[in-house]
């Protein structure tokens, strides 16, 4: 296959799939399984699942086979488990004999890749149709969202974790809809402190803690504009998630390393792509692929491949695939760097129902001459990670550029929530490279990984799949709160108040500390986070009294207890100096006045001077009463006035004007 610098399809022109692969998820040995509709094909996840061997080509064999459960998996939503590589699947319709009933169950049903079954897991607390799950540093999963309509169970009334053990336990402080938050496959990732962020469809933005009954504080939103419920995301790095699509051209980046997220415009793409499918690719590049100008439809659609550089913000045009991509369709990468493209529709919706795969291959797959690019090669490397221990693999001939790792992906309806990408550091000695593994867990979350090795020209080498353990894998969840940070001191820094605090413990790890806030003495709402042992409140009113205390939080979401509350006000400007007046000392003016008072403390005084009888402009800083202009000329008619200043800069009220004709 030849390709070029806009990359390669390879595009079977029959229908080549044995289903509408609505869902699609890369299994530990490398495989993918999907599932989603039946042959006609239509609406209905009940019959069959398939698994197909992306060795074998597009025109291989296919394992396509019967769903014993009597779930219906249509509309569901599935992640692997780190600790066996199992793929859980939560929710999905419900079958009522002869048709859909666009209702939800509460069902989780199993795929086991080493006999490649499909099983009945423990039932949710709730009906979920259209959920989302991610999986929790200690390998347990959050499962938010998802409907079900026509009843009053309804699955965004509260989310639920599944422990270790396959068992679901509410969450009976996470109740998103009483947030407004929207039940539709809210994007969920695991933020770098452990906490839970997500993004709804309509961009309203929250964290989650998770343990006991968990919390959820919402934390601003995006446009509208920039989201929906046919956009994409793709967490590119660690703490920052690109979103596309949805309802224009435009695409932001949410980023979640810092105590609130920060949303920044990134550059647009070709035309709006909704129902599009971004992939994270294994030099940390995103793809995307398929959508639409217009929902569901014909009009506008774009088959090129499109892809998104996060060093330079910028989007390249590459090859356009043969058929149309749009909802229900998938995006997946797999071991060999290539991109899976596949599926879409199997509803009244739009008349193109894809029982059809294509194959995208990126440009770095290629040499400059457009054939297959010489690639580095893994030859040994172990089976399993851990955050913040190095370790050492073989390679093949020649030199490398990078190590990368990627979680293998689970997508449906243009999300992709497992794909963390993450660039390691590593030295290269001959055939043996030793690469450096995050320090911060949450950098590389529990699951199963590609590792790759990328060479000078961008060539990335087959992925080898690697594990990384859950942090209590088999040990049940942490549920031990940090201690309590034992003092808490609040001064003032410019007039603003600054907190510090000692840092507290915890068995597992401290992952940071919630800033409350009131202004009534009581204890207030978490207003910030952050990793430090220090903080400033910027976001204050002049001469209001703010109470403060200050919590300690884990990666498990565990809370301790607060501070002891501690109050102060924040900057006041100066009094104004009082009975001011002007006299001639030596023939020169002099000015005299009574001190003023501030919170802060005053440091000084600005004079001010004119001829022509209004307030002057500043014409000296003085340290206090019974200063002399000496200066002054004989004959003029000088007008003053002084405002005191603080040690925060904050100026007084002018005094009233005197005027004096110096002699």
């Amino acid at each position: 296959m030849a390709g070029s610098m806009g990359g390669a399809w390879q595009s079977p022109a029959p229908d080549n799939w044995p289903l509408i692969p609505i869902h699609a998820s890369l299994t530990p040995d490398g495989r993918v399984l999907t599932f989603g509709s039946n042959n006609v094909p239509s609406q209905i996840g009940i019959f069959a699942y398939d698994v197909w061997d992306p060795t074998d080509g597009l025109d291989g064999e296919h394992l396509t086979l019967p769903n014993y459960t009597q779930t219906e998996i249509f509309c569901s939503f599935q992640l692997l488990l780190p600790n066996d590589g199992s793929i859980v699947l939560f929710g999905g319709d419900i079958w009522d004999g002869v048709d859909v009933t666009n209702v939800g169950n509460d069902r989780s049903t199993i795929f086991d890749f080493r006999d490649n079954s499909l099983t009945s897991g423990e039932s949710m607390s709730r009906q979920r149709w259209y959920a989302s799950a991610v999986t929790l540093m200690n390998g347990e999963v959050y499962v938010q969202g998802g409907s079900a309509v026509g009843t009053t169970n309804d699955g965004n009334a509260y989310s639920e974790i599944r422990d270790n053990y396959g068992n679901f336990r509410l969450l009976g402080n996470v109740r998103p809809d009483s947030k407004s938050i929207k039940y539709y496959y809210p994007r969920i990732f695991v933020a770098p402190d452990g906490r839970v962020f997500g993004v709804d469809s309509n961009g309203k933005m929250f964290y989650v803690t998770t343990a006991g009954a968990g919390s959820l504080t919402t934390v601003g939103s995006i446009d509208k504009s920039l989201v929906g419920i046919s956009s994409s995301v793709a967490m590119f790095q660690p703490g920052k998630i690109l979103v596309v699509g949805g309802n224009s051209n435009s695409a932001v980046v949410i980023d979640i390393n810092g105590p609130a997220p920060v949303v920044t415009p990134t550059s647009t793409l070709s035309s709006r792509r909704a129902w599009s499918n971004a992939t994270v690719l294994p030099d940390g590049r995103v793809l995307v692929t398929g959508g639409s100008a217009n929902t569901n439809s014909l009009v506008g659609v774009n088959n090129q491949a499109e892809i998104w550089d996060p060093a330079t913000g910028q989007w390249t045009v590459g090859a356009a695939g043969d058929r149309t991509r749009q909802y229900h369709s998938v995006a997946l990468l797999l071991p060999d760097a290539s991109v899976l493209v596949g599926g879409g529709t199997a509803t009244g919706e739009l008349l193109v129902n894809n029982l059809h795969s294509e194959i995208y291959y990126p440009p770095y797959l290629f040499s400059a001459s457009g054939e297959p690019a010489l690639r580095p090669q893994i030859d040994s490397a172990p089976e399993t990670l851990e955050a913040g221990v190095d370790f050492s693999m073989t390679i093949g001939s020649g030199d490398i550029a990078r190590v990368t790792l990627l979680r293998a992906g689970a997508v449906t309806h243009s999300v992709n929530l497992a794909q963390n990408f993450v660039e390691l550091g590593f030295t290269q000695s001959d055939n043996l490279v030793l690469a450096e593994m995050p320090d911060r867990a949450t950098d590389v979350p529990p699951g199963y990984y590609l590792l790759f090795v990328i060479d000078g020209a961008g060539t990335p080498s087959v992925g080898r799949i690697i594990r990384i353990d859950a942090s209590t894998a088999g040990s049940g969840p942490d549920t031990t709160a940090p201690t309590s940070p034992s003092t808490l001191s609040v001064t003032l820094s410019n007039g603003n108040p600054k907190l510090s605090w000692p840092a507290s413990s915890d068995d597992v790890g401290v992952a940071g500390y919630s800033i409350l806030r009131s202004t009534d003495g009581t204890l207030g709402v978490e207003i910030a986070l952050t990793s430090n042992l220090t903080w400033t409140d910027t976001a204050v009113v002049e001469g209001t009294t703010y109470t403060y205390a200050v919590q300690a939080y884990d990666a498990a979401g565990n809370l301790s207890g607060n501070t002891p509350l501690k109050s102060i006000t924040a900057f006041k400007n100066p009094t104004k100096p009082g009975n001011f007046s002007v006299a001639l000392s030596n023939l020169k003016p002099k000015l005299t006045f009574n001190a003023s008072t501030d919170n802060v403390g005053v440091v000084g005084y600005n004079v001010y001077r004119s001829t022509n009888g209004s307030l002057g402009s500043l014409y000296a800083q003085i340290a206090g009463s019974g200063w002399v202009d000496a200066a002054a000329n004989a004959g003029v008619n000088y007008t003053y006035a002084v405002r005191a200043r603080d040690a925060a800069g904050y100026l007084s009220a002018a005094t009233a004007l005197k005027s004096i004709v110096s002699k």
